[in-house]
């Protein structure tokens, strides 16, 4: 275990999926804390999404006008990959989140800054078919934790490559969000909902039932705030937000992401996500608090 400290922060983190086991400002949990950590990163406080966000339903073919490599051995036109959670039935948000990671240059270590890292070698027993490199570093300030998580390309071709950030906020009844979006995104086999359910441009509470649901258009800054706790503000460099908000939990997710849900199946969607062999994506987020 990791533990990063200031005069009024705190947070904790495991090489284990470079899991966030808790972040708490002047004492106040801000995100959901998983002490002492369990080894399931969907009880962590937070988890990377690499090298893809969301599911990828098997039986998809991604060839044809979807997605074709052609390589010196075979064509890629079909995954068939593993699932990456017991719990559920489809691939999801990569491998990251479960798969062990490493300190990387240890002297850069401190008690407020850490920098994981994590190799996955190009494979095709089950796992995501391209190689790919990615680096997380956590820094602890006064007033906010940052995140800069970056994936490159090693391969030879060119090939997908997405980030998400995933954490869980503490659900309250008259907990309120606020952030400003152009349009909505429902992901496949998901039931469309009309953008008046969701007013957040204005301070709005959770609608009483499940969203799953990806916002386009975000203006890279969201805002939560819950009487008598301190108000915290999310700001990221992701193309897009994704609020998971289960009916019935104490938790939500605000995740910022650089693809949509269902990009391997959307042609113009999955050429967002190319990268060329050697190049980086990059994805920030921070939370900051007051109070």
């Amino acid at each position: 275990m990791i533990h990063l400290k200031t005069d009024k922060n705190e947070a904790g983190l495991t090489t284990f999926g470079a899991c966030l086991t808790h972040f708490r400002h002047n004492g106040h949990d801000i995100l959901r804390p998983n002490e002492p950590f369990i080894q399931n990163p969907l009880k962590a406080a937070c988890f990377p999404c690499a090298p893809y966000f969301g599911r990828i339903p098997n039986g998809v073919p991604l060839s044809g006008d979807g997605f074709k490599h052609q390589t010196e051995h075979s064509t890629l036109s079909h995954w068939p990959l593993s699932l990456t959670h017991k719990d559920i039935d489809t691939p999801i948000h990569g491998e990251a989140w479960v798969s062990p990671w490493q300190l990387a240059q240890v002297e850069e270590q401190n008690h407020h800054q850490t920098i994981l890292s994590h190799h996955a070698p190009a494979n095709t027993n089950g796992k995501y078919p391209f190689g790919w490199q990615a680096t997380k570093t956590i820094t602890l300030n006064q007033q906010s934790l940052s995140i800069d998580l970056t994936i490159k390309n090693t391969n030879a071709i060119t090939a997908p490559f997405g980030l998400g950030l995933h954490p869980f906020f503490q659900r309250l009844p008259d907990t309120q969000l606020q952030f400003d979006y152009e349009t909505l995104h429902t992901p496949p086999a998901f039931a469309p909902i009309t953008l008046d359910q969701y007013p957040f441009p204005k301070k709005s509470a959770l609608p009483d039932f499940t969203i799953d649901h990806s916002f386009i258009g975000w203006g890279g800054r969201t805002i939560i705030t819950t009487p008598d706790k301190p108000t915290i503000m999310i700001e990221s460099n992701a193309a897009y937000l994704h609020l998971y908000a289960p009916q019935g939990q104490n938790f939500f997710c605000l995740e910022p992401v650089t693809q949509l849900p269902g990009a391997f199946s959307s042609p113009p969607t999955l050429k967002k996500m190319m990268l060329e062999p050697q190049q980086s994506r990059r994805l920030t987020m921070t939370i900051s608090c007051n109070i």
